[in-house]
């Protein structure tokens, strides 16, 4: 896919990440992200942020061009590792999806992890 990464928020000082390299992070501390993908005939394309509304703005602008026809923005848990095997996204199985209807718009429905 074609990784849009979102730099909105990297570099603000609340950052979790800005955080972590300021040395107000601790191993273990949970680091809290939106993971959002899109797809549609134009290609697939991804993105992280660590901002809620960048991730729904930045889906939502591909399905209104029509570059894609459907989006997933969800939460996830960055885990780092001393090892790059043991880093990674977890995914919280709740966020939300978007689909283009009929008259162009987008219509976004939320999902949550079965309990």
């Amino acid at each position: 896919p074609r990784v849009a990464q979102s730099s909105r928020g990297a570099h603000r000082p609340h950052c979790q990440a800005s955080a972590a390299r300021a040395g107000g992070l601790r191993e273990g501390d949970p680091v809290v992200l939106w993971l959002w993908d899109a797809s549609g005939s134009d290609g697939e394309y991804a993105g992280v942020t660590d901002d809620e509304g960048q991730a729904l703005s930045d889906a939502e602008a591909l399905i209104a061009d029509g570059r894609a026809a459907a989006a997933r923005v969800e939460l996830a848990h960055a885990h780092m590792g001393g090892l790059w095997i043991h880093s990674g996204y977890e995914r919280t199985g709740s966020g939300l999806t978007a689909v283009r209807t009929a008259d162009g718009s987008v219509r976004w429905t939320r999902f949550y992890r079965p309990a």
